[in-house]
């Protein structure tokens, strides 16, 4: 029987997996059981922790995409560029050098 995706966490790097293995070679007991995986483990089990975790980078790079996406549509909608909010130190402003506002040096 193959290995039942939900039951299993998403968020166990595969180099994890590897990781944890005991001194003889396999996972103890109490590791697969954090892992939310059955005893005995069944065929599979492994497969399904790499496909879960990448589900979840695959999630998480979407959500964070959106939110880039979101700051970009609010900054237009404000009419500024999102870096331009940081200041003129993040842009490369020569020290020394002010702002300049209304024609005078600040």
């Amino acid at each position: 029987m193959a290995c039942q995706g939900p039951l299993l966490r998403d968020d166990i790097a595969p180099g994890t997996v590897e990781a944890s293995r005991a001194r003889r070679g396999g996972w103890t007991r109490e590791t697969l059981a954090e892992w939310g995986v059955p005893w005995p483990p069944p065929a599979g089990w492994r497969e399904q922790l790499r496909r879960n975790w990448e589900n979840r980078m695959a999630r998480l790079a979407v959500t964070a995409g959106e939110r880039a996406l979101r700051a970009e549509k609010r900054a237009a909608r404000r009419g500024s560029d999102p870096l331009s909010a940081a200041g003129p130190a993040l842009l490369g402003t020569p020290p020394g050098l002010g702002v300049v506002a209304a024609g005078r040096a600040a």
